[in-house]
């Protein structure tokens, strides 16, 4: 483990060895008899033989020396390898919360888009159904307006015959009277189905932006900008790009207040300059924000294509 004390058993082998020379000189010395002809023999034997104990006991130590500094050594780099393993095991670890927190952030992202999703899914199912009903009036005001035809040529019919025949009678005068009216409420119904049909082109700018119509009202003397809108489209509709180039799907892109005036941008689609192919028209018209009136109108390519 990092920080624990060498072994102890090493310590005490070394320090055995180194022992061992000292006991052997003590036995040498002690066992030296007196100086005379058998004494100096044996004494120079025995130092002979201690000698090369001892100088083998010296080899012996140096060996262990050699071999417990070595294993020192390894210990040593290997606790330098702990410590670099546990510093990269903690990098690691500040690397997976990083990445915890990461995956969390996406969770809530994907939730919230998740919730934007539906919310635009129901905007759009709400747009299907208001459609839906649009294009069933459409269908109802168009039979109504070909039974009033129906009815129309029949009194006209008998209009005739009874002009025919010259014959001035109370009854006359009525079918005149239902006659007018007829035709006062088919031109009613023609102008409603006309309008229905010309809105129908650009309906789906009143479904997208829905806080522009019906107008919002407005305290510091403004036009409202759904007022403005419609202005700008009947300028559009009357003006002799729609008719001379065959436009069609007209669209309201967006509206810019500028102070002092309404400025309103649009699209559609119709013939070039030169009467063939498709491509995009713009149109930017200014209404005055205070009575209404068109400002100025301008479109792109020119109406006249000069």
């Amino acid at each position: 483990m990092r920080g624990s004390p060498p072994s102890m058993g090493w310590v005490r082998v070394v320090s055995s060895w180194m022992l061992l020379p000292q006991y052997f000189f003590g036995k040498l010395i002690s066992g030296a008899g007196p100086l005379g002809l058998g004494g100096g023999t044996q004494m120079v034997e025995r130092s002979g033989a201690h000698l090369g104990v001892v100088v083998a006991l010296a080899v012996i130590l140096v060996i262990s020396f050699v071999v417990a500094l070595n294993f020192y050594q390894q210990k040593v780099f290997t606790q330098a390898q702990v410590e670099v393993a546990e510093r990269e095991l903690a990098r690691l670890e500040q690397w997976r919360e990083g990445l915890a927190h990461q995956n969390e952030e996406l969770r809530s992202e994907n939730k919230r888009l998740k919730g934007e999703l539906s919310r635009i899914n129901s905007e759009i199912d709400q747009i299907s159904s208001q459609l839906e009903e649009i294009t069933q009036k459409n269908k109802l005001l168009e039979q109504r307006i070909s039974n009033l035809r129906v009815e129309q040529e029949r009194l006209e019919k008998m209009s005739r015959e009874v002009v025919s025949k010259e014959v001035v009678s109370p009854e006359l005068e009525r079918l005149k009277e239902k006659n007018l009216q007829l035709r006062h409420e088919h031109q009613v119904l023609s102008e409603e189905k006309s309008k229905c049909l010309r809105y129908k082109c650009y309906d789906r700018w009143y479904y997208e932006k829905p806080w522009y119509y019906p107008y919002p009202p407005y305290w510091d003397g403004r036009i409202p900008p759904g007022l403005a809108v419609e202005i700008a489209i009947e300028e559009v509709l009357d003006s002799e790009c729609w008719d001379d180039y065959d436009l069609y799907a007209l669209r309201v892109k967006y509206v810019d207040w500028d102070g002092d005036d309404w400025v309103v941008y649009l699209r559609a689609r119709g013939e070039d300059c030169d009467h063939h192919g498709d491509r995009e028209w713009r149109f930017k018209v200014r209404i005055d924000g205070e009575d209404g009136d068109v400002e100025s109108f301008k479109s792109s390519p020119d109406c006249s294509c000069d």
